[in-house]
């Protein structure tokens, strides 16, 4: 049997909208004698809400009843406060009714007025009302963006309710992340559910919420723990609703860890209770579970007989994927018995199932797409709605007001005009300079392949003539031995060999293999070498980074600056030893070079050049820095650093 996150959140929703009723139904008559003998307004209102509250879960029709009566009082009353209270009631009559626009529609109408008197309780039940609508009908967004604003009002709220309703802000806002596979996001957010709570049920709720994510990931340890912290909070709760759902949770566990009597034990307790509610959904998985138990210990006509009455609730409320689970059930306990026509046409059916319930997943999906157009819509709606709003209130000012208003408009026209004018001034400066940096950037480029167009064309095309040359060469010597005492072929082999190797050569320095073809620091340590190999400098590399971390535009750029600092060091700097250093940082990279020559006084030799505006004029195209530390017989340290 397979579960979905979906599948546990709808579950579990209809339980957070349960968190403020009562848990046995309310002693009509003496709520109605003293509803009917009062003069008293505030009393008889409070009885009513009682009665309409209490009826929540038993008896829709009477919370209908009495939500009139609230109506009614406020027509006498014209108390903004019973308005509010009738609304929201209305609003949960209607959503239990599965007539979704109606109760938005009465939601919002108690979100106002409970506002005004400062309701906090009505307003936040409200908000929690429709983003549950919304969830249910998949606008994930919407039901999101609705209690992550009401858990900032409830952070900024100061009445002694505030953490009970940012608790139950915390477990809607976790629902929603699991139902979108953040699991991470959910649990977080179930565990400040239970930092704030104030209650044992509020803690209850946001246990069995954890217990239900650890299902999803396969958790058995940590489903175990919080479906019995669940299951004991519900006990001091003395709920038996509550200890039903707990007993579930503590049955799904049982299963999986393979503990098949307490699995069908705890089942059968939760399906016990739950028959005191007329709320089937919240029987079916208990019945899968007391099935699969039954099943995996040879009891296969109970377990046939639970899995049938699993599916029929599940068509009872038209749930095609606890339908498609039931059926998969009872084909694998078929199959295992022999019964394989039976077997057979429960498999077919839940395939049939499997491939509908792919198809909506599917289509789900296209009409996502619009949820961010619709909230752009909202925006564009509210901001329509701001605009009128504070148009009627600019008219209540009057003409004292209007000027004044006129006045700081001119004010704010005249510093705004003033601002972009510089705005505009330094993005025409900004604009040039990127002009020339762009135009550096194609000079930089425009050298780069020309360097390599010239060295491909150096080894490819004159050094593969210079080598068919000397191989047509060595033939001649081969054939016409009696050249060889005037030795005129060696001596033409051997010019050709160096110009061959100066072919090659000059290709290396234009555009080394080992830059190409292994990095920048298999390339400068291939120039290292060569300087070695002349005994005129010892030069050291050490890296502290990869050259894979350097964007790829700066790799050529870097080695001509380290083959300039080489080049001066071995034409001026009578150096013994050179190191080239680079290292990594969070901002960027830093490349030292450093010798052991005579040095040279920095002001004197800046203007003649010696290499140093090549160097500087590549560290200022890679938006870089450099600093020369140099002084007569000190030797010289080149410190460039190169911005990420």
């Amino acid at each position: 049997m397979s579960y979905t996150v979906k599948g546990f959140t709808l579950l579990f929703l209809a339980i957070f909208f349960s968190a403020t009723a009562t848990y046995a139904q309310p002693n009509e008559d003496s709520l109605l004698y003293i509803a009917n003998n009062t003069l008293d307004d505030s009393i008889r209102f409070n009885q009513f809400h009682d009665l309409a509250s209490g009826f929540k879960f038993y008896d829709l029709e009477k919370t209908k009843q009495y939500t009139d009566s609230i109506a009614q009082l406020y027509l006498r009353t014209n108390n903004l406060k019973h308005k509010g209270v009738a609304d929201y009631y209305y609003g949960f009559y209607f959503r239990k009714k599965d007539q979704y626009d109606k109760a938005i529609s009465y939601f919002d109408l108690a979100t106002q007025y409970a506002l005004d008197e400062k309701n906090h309780i009505i307003f936040c039940a409200s908000m929690a009302e429709i983003a549950g609508i919304y969830f249910y009908q998949g606008e994930l967004a919407k039901a999101l963006e609705i209690n992550i604003n009401a858990a900032d009002f409830n952070r900024k709220a100061n009445d002694q309710y505030a953490n009970s309703r940012l608790s139950d802000n915390y477990n809607n806002i976790g629902l929603i992340y699991g139902e979108l596979e953040e699991y991470d996001n959910a649990l977080r957010n179930y565990r400040k559910a239970i930092s704030v709570s104030t209650t044992p049920l509020e803690e209850s709720v946001a246990a069995g919420n954890m217990a239900e994510i650890f299902i999803v990931l396969n958790e058995v340890d940590s489903i175990s723990l919080y479906a019995n912290r669940c299951y004991e909070l519900e006990q001091k709760l003395n709920s038996p609703r509550g200890i039903a759902y707990a007993a579930w949770l503590k049955a799904k566990a049982f299963l999986m860890a393979g503990d098949l009597k307490n699995a069908e034990k705890s089942a059968e307790k939760s399906l016990e209770l739950y028959k005191k509610w007329d709320e089937k959904i919240m029987s079916i998985d208990p019945n899968y579970i007391l099935s699969k138990a039954q099943f995996e210990q040879g009891k296969h006509v109970p377990a046939i007989k639970n899995a049938k009455i699993g599916i029929a609730l599940s068509q009872e409320i038209s749930n095609l994927e606890y339908i498609s689970n039931g059926q998969l059930i009872l084909s694998e306990i078929y199959a295992s018995t022999g019964q394989y026509k039976e077997a057979l046409q429960y498999n077919k059916l839940y395939q049939m199932n499997v491939d509908s319930l792919d198809f909506i997943s599917n289509r789900d999906k296209l009409n996502n797409l619009s949820v961010k157009y619709e909230t752009a819509q909202k925006n564009e709606k509210i901001a329509s709605q701001k605009l009128e709003i504070s148009r009627k209130d600019t008219q209540r000012y009057g003409l004292l007001a209007s000027l004044f208003i006129l006045s700081l408009i001119l004010i704010l026209f005249l510093y705004r005009y003033k601002s972009n004018q510089k705005i505009a001034n330094q993005k025409i400066a900004f604009l040039n300079q990127e002009k020339k940096l762009l135009s550096i950037d194609y000079m930089f480029q425009g050298q780069e392949e020309e360097r390599k167009r010239i060295a491909q064309d150096l080894h490819d095309g004159l050094g593969g003539i210079l080598s068919a040359a000397k191989i047509q060469i060595r033939t001649i010597q081969n054939e016409i031995e009696k050249l060889e005492s005037l030795n005129l072929i060696s001596k033409t082999e051997d010019l050709i060999e160096s110009a061959y190797n100066e072919v090659r050569r000059i290709s290396h320095d234009m555009m080394p293999g080992a830059l190409v073809n292994l990095g920048l620091f298999a390339a400068i340590e291939d120039l290292a070498d060569q300087m070695n190999l002349a005994n005129q400098v010892k030069i050291k590399t050490q890296w502290y980074t990869s050259d894979e971390l350097l964007p790829e535009k700066a790799t050529p750029i870097i080695y001509r600056i380290v083959q300039e600092a080489i080049t001066n060091t071995m034409k001026y700097a009578k150096a013994e030893n050179m190191l080239i250093q680079m290292t990594e940082s969070a901002d960027g990279f830093s490349l030292a070079i450093e010798d052991d020559g005579i040095g040279f006084v920095f002001d004197d030799i800046k203007s003649e050049g010696l290499g140093i505006k090549s160097i500087q004029s590549r560290v200022d195209y890679l938006n870089g820095k450099m600093e020369i530390d140099t002084k007569v017989n000190g030797g010289t340290k080149y410190e460039i650093f190169i911005p990420v």
